[in-house]
């Protein structure tokens, strides 16, 4: 069984959508996927989920450690800035990210959320194979995915 990788880099995009933008912002949105499958060589993830009322969704994102994501924002950012016309949002990112990651989020509203030990979820794995138990391992550890849902 393959352990997550410490380097990973999850992230969490809250988004709310301006009133009257929704098609405006499915429109930029479904040109994200493209983007990471053309232009991102190490995103793992990167998923859309809306709301019932589609005024708000959030983006899950994995990536293979903190250069993966400040490759996927510079790929991403007329794309980006185009979307954020049509929203407001806050997000996080989780993981141990880079001090070169850490300054190019600074001042955003996105905020870093440090794992509370990595070693800790080994532990669970191990035990759990010893109980015979199954382990469910973080979604991005397992296969790359792009989705808008």
């Amino acid at each position: 069984m393959n352990k997550p990788k410490i380097s990973e880099i999850q992230s969490i995009a809250r988004l709310k959508i301006h009133d009257g933008n929704l098609d405006e912002f499915k429109r930029l949105s479904a040109k994200c996927p493209e983007l990471v499958r053309t232009k991102d060589t190490e995103t793992l993830q990167h998923e859309t989920y809306f709301n019932s009322d589609e005024t708000e969704c959030l983006v899950f994102e994995c990536y293979h450690d903190s250069q993966a994501l400040l490759d996927h924002l510079k790929n991403m950012e007329e794309t980006g800035a185009a979307i954020f016309r049509t929203c407001t949002g806050s997000g996080e990112v989780c993981r141990t990210p880079s001090l070169e990651l850490t300054k190019a989020l600074d001042g955003s509203p996105v905020r870093s959320l440090w794992h509370f030990s990595i070693q800790q979820t080994y532990r669970m794995e191990k035990n759990c194979r010893k109980m015979k138990w199954g382990f469910q391992r973080p979604l991005c550890s397992q296969q790359p995915s792009v989705s808008l849902h």
